[in-house]
């Protein structure tokens, strides 16, 4: 298998061989692309997980609209200010915090899990906008890195 180069002369003798896989040796940029695919198979499990349990719960079609409603309301009004903050402050502290803040949410899902119907239905929403709040920090973070 042969990786696509180019040839750039940077000067009249001196050629550089450029590749659109040369970024890949980089260890850090590969543990970004591991860690952002991680991010977006895990952000997909939790939707599919926690609306199939809603949908167990309630057997309403209505009650998985309010929970993309109290997940996307807090996540989108923040966007500005936490793109504010990421530009203000380092952005890798930020998204590993807010990883870690999300992490714990899904930790308590987890927990809630085991007998949702004694926690109520309003303690899976109050997770899902404590993760809205984090995603409006997380996401203008981890796009600028």
């Amino acid at each position: 298998m042969s990786i696509p180069t180019s040839t750039t002369e940077q000067s009249s003798t001196v050629k550089i061989e450029t590749s659109s896989y040369a970024i890949l040796a980089a260890a850090d940029f590969r543990y970004l692309l591991a860690a952002r695919l991680c991010g977006a198979l895990g952000g997909t499990g939790f939707a599919t997980v926690i609306g199939y349990q809603i949908y167990q719960l309630t057997k309403d079609p209505l009650a998985l609209g309010w929970l993309g409603l109290v997940e996307a309301i807090p996540a989108l009004s923040l966007s500005l200010i936490g793109g504010y903050i990421a530009d203000r402050y380092n952005r890798k502290n930020i998204v590993l915090l807010m990883t870690f803040l999300e992490v714990i949410c899904l930790l308590l899902l987890m927990g809630l899990a085991v007998n949702p119907a004694r926690f109520g239905l309003w303690t899976i929403y109050a997770v899902a906008f404590v993760i809205g709040l984090a995603s409006g920090f997380h996401r203008p973070a981890s796009t600028a890195l």
